[in-house]
């Protein structure tokens, strides 16, 4: 109890499987004083795709689909006033949120799809949202609309907007 004068997390608390216990946890172990700094992408992140994984679900008529997307994104990247109350609630106060972005960019679909960080990460959580019969198809459909979009702008470009967030206990 009340051991760290600083905890640190960034883009981890995206990935726990109980958010609200992980922030009680924080707390717990955090002196008063004390301070918890943490990054999260924001619900916005990937847009470029995540568009066209929505609309390519849409023309092949996967309306569930498109929830399980949407719900994955909500699970991976919470709204940031979300996030902020989920922090009060647990005890810090939210002293600071500094918003930014980066930007990957990438020649075209297939250098984006085996991308190590995309490949490793998120691929597995794409495939299990279409049903298994249509991962190949689908995924074919997608990288054909990431090119034409590459094609259209001179790069793929993935927009990855994020906080950084300053939270104090008292």
């Amino acid at each position: 109890n009340e051991y760290f004068d600083l905890i640190t997390s960034n883009n981890g608390l995206n990935n726990v499987q109980d958010l609200g216990k992980s922030l009680a946890e924080c707390f717990r172990t955090c002196k008063k004083g004390g301070h918890l700094i943490f990054t999260i992408n924001l619900p916005d992140t990937m847009k470029e795709f995540y568009g066209i994984f929505q609309s390519v679900l849409n023309d092949q008529k996967l309306e569930n689909q498109i929830e399980k997307m949407k719900e994955h994104i909500y699970q991976k990247r919470r709204p940031l006033v979300e996030m902020c109350e989920l922090v009060q609630h647990s005890g810090f106060n939210v002293e600071k949120k500094i918003e930014k972005s980066f930007s990957y960019r990438f020649v075209d679909g297939p250098t984006m799809l085996h991308y190590f960080m995309i490949r490793e990460f998120f691929m597995p959580s794409w495939k299990e949202i279409i049903p298994e019969k249509n991962v190949s198809t689908l995924f074919k459909e997608i990288e054909s609309r990431l090119n034409q979009l590459s094609k259209d702008n001179g790069e793929l470009v993935l927009t990855i907007p994020y906080v950084c967030v300053l939270c104090g206990k008292k």
